[in-house]
């Protein structure tokens, strides 16, 4: 009930500040720096995605060229105990209309994991081609989702193994991002 009221008091507010900024937007859009959030990770009500980040931010080379920044950092000390950094950096090319925002491009990624329980370690190089949708309530506010394919290379290391080999990798694709919702605010 609680993850409900605060969906509802976002929802409203987005909707108060669409009707606060009654101006023309489109001479804005694109502009200038942007961060936001990913509110599916934040609210947690529904299945946390690896591939999306919490913290993101944006910078706009010109009006179809912006570059991307997206950071994560967990840490926990349940079964799995360690720190887990991981950033993606890429660029999109845009195509706007007054409202809307249609974009593709690419993303590189980093992400490292090490175990405070045991000496293991592992390591995540990515690339990541992506489409993406977003509407602006006003030229401060927007909602965007994305959806990308995940090309990943793992190489982990754990020297307390029997085995013969301690270092090991291998590759993963997968469809990321599905249910990403990201709320940014735009400056």
């Amino acid at each position: 009930m609680y993850k409900r009221k605060i969906i509802f008091f976002i929802f409203f507010n987005l909707l108060l500040a669409n009707q606060i900024y009654s101006q023309v937007i489109a001479d804005s859009i694109l502009k200038n720096i942007s961060s936001g959030v990913d509110v599916v990770n934040v609210l947690t009500f529904l299945q946390k995605k690896p591939e999306s980040c919490l913290l993101n931010f944006r910078y706009n080379l010109k009006k179809r060229k912006t570059v991307r920044l997206g950071i994560n950092l967990d840490v926990s000390n349940g079964n799995a105990a360690g720190y887990y950094p991981d950033i993606r950096l890429g660029i999109q090319k845009n195509r706007t209309t007054e409202r809307w925002n249609l974009y593709h491009g690419v993303d590189l990624s980093f992400s490292y994991f090490k175990s405070t329980a045991n000496p293991s370690t592992s390591t995540r190089i990515g690339v990541s081609p992506l489409l993406g949708v977003e509407y602006y309530f006003n030229k401060h506010v927007s909602i965007l989702t994305e959806e990308n394919l995940n090309f990943y290379q793992f190489y982990e290391y754990n020297p307390t193994t029997f085995e013969s080999q301690k270092r090991t990798q291998y590759f993963r694709i997968n469809v990321g991002s599905v249910g990403m919702i990201l709320v940014m605010y735009h400056f």
